[in-house]
């Protein structure tokens, strides 16, 4: 095999890639959205930072973080089941200082005059092994603080912690994205040894399956849609699928074979985990490289 189709061969399987790559950020999201993910992470974390539970409660009772939630109603204490999935930090300690106002931590009165509040008054109402009396004794300044002052820091410090919010709801999601790529490889036995090598003997079936990434690089990545077209056209041609004139060389008859298998659909699954983004950007570098030339820039929208 010449290089050129080494490299036919390489851009068949990122094309392959790409494909299924969409097929798995679209069911990770559809299971995000279902498990409300985002907004229990929310919960989470800011449940954590209040930790007193009298303030908490009030917290997420409010009417200003009820109306951001995903229906009318209080959070479920341990589950956040209706909190939001999003908050500004100017919204939370907006509500965190209504909240100990509604608690009888504050005079609720300082909150409209704006005059200094009374903060080692404050932390006296809060317990002493709390997130939040440690944070409120930073932010004071000689035992006071103006509203401004205090809810600037508050909001400083939901930002930071929501930062850390950020990574943990990666770091679900990159597990529950491998999860979900290796039900797809499996359920499709996307193999990608078996499909390699399919491709690499199958000089047609390869060089229309080129055609295609081709086609694919020039479309705008932010429309998937015309992506899965090209799935559709050509699913009948693709090397994996557990049914189809393919199948009687697909499915193993040793255990060495099935070790195979279960390797290359584990190779799919990790390839798809680095999402279609990745193989869209690397479709289009290599595209270039084998000399279809620059890729065309999307036409601009007619209004």
């Amino acid at each position: 095999m010449t290089l050129s189709s080494t490299l036919d061969l390489t851009i068949g399987l990122i094309f392959i890639y790409l494909v299924l790559s969409l097929l798995c950020t679209s069911a990770n999201e559809a299971i995000a959205g279902l498990l409300r993910l985002r907004a229990r992470i929310l919960f989470s974390e800011v449940s954590r930072m209040i930790e007193v539970d009298d303030v908490n409660a009030a917290f997420w009772s409010s009417g200003l973080v009820r109306s951001l939630g995903h229906s009318i109603g209080i959070p479920d204490s341990t589950k956040g089941n209706r909190a939001p999935s999003y908050m500004e930090s100017n919204t939370f300690s907006i509500a965190l200082l209504h909240a100990l106002s509604g608690t009888g931590k504050i005079d609720g009165a300082e909150l409209t005059r704006n005059a200094p509040l009374d903060i080692v008054g404050l932390a006296g109402h809060v317990p002493q092994s709390s997130i939040l009396k440690s944070v409120i004794d930073t932010l004071a300044t000689d035992g006071q603080a103006r509203y401004e002052n205090l809810q600037s820091g508050l909001s400083d410090w939901f930002d930071q912690v929501m930062n850390r919010a950020t990574g943990v709801y990666k770091r679900r999601m990159q597990l529950t994205s491998f999860l979900v790529a290796l039900l797809v490889a499996t359920a499709m036995n996307a193999d990608t040894l078996h499909i390699a090598a399919v491709l690499w003997k199958d000089d047609a079936l390869r060089d229309k399956i080129v055609v295609s990434a081709i086609e694919t690089s020039r479309v705008d990545e932010t429309v998937p849609k015309e992506i899965l077209d090209k799935l559709e056209t050509l699913r009948a041609d693709l090397p994996f699928g557990w049914s189809g004139p393919e199948v009687s060389q697909s499915v193993p008859t040793t255990p060495q074979g099935w070790l195979l298998k279960g390797l290359g659909i584990f190779l799919t699954a990790l390839a798809m985990t680095l999402g279609a983004p990745f193989w869209f950007d690397l479709l289009k570098r290599f595209v270039s490289i084998r000399g279809a030339g620059p890729v065309a820039a999307p036409a601009p929208k007619q209004r």
